[in-house]
């Protein structure tokens, strides 16, 4: 039987990282390392959030060695082997951002969208720990990487993926102490759903909890900032909106924050060799869309179709 490229990785024992995203998190982890070795007290906390993804994918290989169904039957991995597919969702997520504010802006004008996915990167004075403040006294291209190239990788991969898939993990381990089910090769309604929200409501809570290390947000915030991180979990998981698409929208949304700080000159021309990087960056991804869009247009086309196939039976419209 064919292997759909554009649908989600359902066997973590055969899977390969597309080129494009391993490209980004050791371009992301490089820089980190760089940034430790010059005592930015911040660089450790995305460092430990790596390697604690990188850690929890390998002990899902391990759990799941004699049973591939909990990725395949509870959470297929959001990514795609799709290449040209995973470009045009990283352009995409990173377009939407201005739709989503535009739209916000419309209707509830006070409203900073972009405060909601930045757990370590808020752009006010927090406790000590924050990341923002590890970062204050850095100069301008450093702040962008990390912001950019470093916290929309990273926390995406780290959040949305290994917090979800390690949830999914816990779930299923207290799913089997607890149910006297007997053991099967079908997956049971009720264990479906029961780590599916056990998977979700954890990644979720991990992402709430990160937001206590920064002052940003008070009380009803938090509710906020839970509720935009389930959501864009389920369009993750269950609606086809993979990784690629939520990091060009955290990377988009993240750089957008400085640009309010600094202003569009300053960051695209003022920061240097990051304005370069972050110019070629831009240039390579448009680039490749225009010479492939034959490609692109064959698989984004197949994936428009299979997404607006879940929104129905998701909303159960079938």
């Amino acid at each position: 039987m064919a292997f759909n490229k554009t649908k989600p990785v359902k066997n973590l024992n055969r899977f390969d990282f597309p080129f494009v995203i391993l490209s980004l998190f050791f371009i992301a982890l490089a820089g980190l390392f760089f940034l430790s070795a010059k005592d930015l007290r911040g660089a450790n906390i995305y460092i430990s959030l790596s390697f604690s993804f990188v850690s929890i994918i390998y002990v899902l290989t391990l759990f799941i060695k004699n049973d591939n169904k909990l990725l395949g039957g509870y959470f297929p991995l959001p990514i795609s082997r799709s290449r040209p597919l995973t470009i045009f969702l990283l352009v995409l997520g990173g377009l939407s951002f201005f739709f989503f504010r535009i739209i916000f802006k419309i209707f509830s004008p006070s409203f900073n969208v972009a405060s909601l996915s930045i757990p370590f990167t808020a752009t006010s004075v927090g406790a000590g720990q924050t990341f923002s403040i590890a970062f204050l006294e850095q100069s301008l291209p450093i702040q962008l990487f990390i912001t950019s190239y470093t916290a929309s990788v990273i926390e995406t991969l780290a959040y949305s993926i290994g917090g979800v898939l390690m949830g999914a993990v816990i779930g299923i381990t207290i799913f089997n102490l607890l149910s006297k089910e007997e053991k099967s090769n079908k997956i049971s309604l009720s264990k479906l759903w029961f780590v599916r929200l056990f998977a979700l409501g954890f990644g979720t809570f991990a992402f709430i909890g990160s937001h206590f290390l920064n002052g940003t947000y008070e009380g009803g915030m938090y509710v906020f900032a839970g509720l935009f991180f389930l959501i864009s979990t389920i369009s993750m998981y269950m609606l086809g909106f993979y990784v690629a698409y939520h990091i060009g929208y955290h990377f988009v949304n993240n750089i957008f924050v400085v640009i309010l700080v600094y202003g569009f000159k300053e960051v695209f021309i003022g920061s240097g060799w990051f304005g370069a990087l972050l110019s070629v960056t831009i240039g390579l991804l448009f680039f490749y869309l225009i010479r492939n869009w034959n490609n692109v247009k064959a698989d984004a086309s197949t994936w428009f179709f299979e997404t607006f196939e879940r929104f129905v039976e998701f909303f159960g419209f079938n």
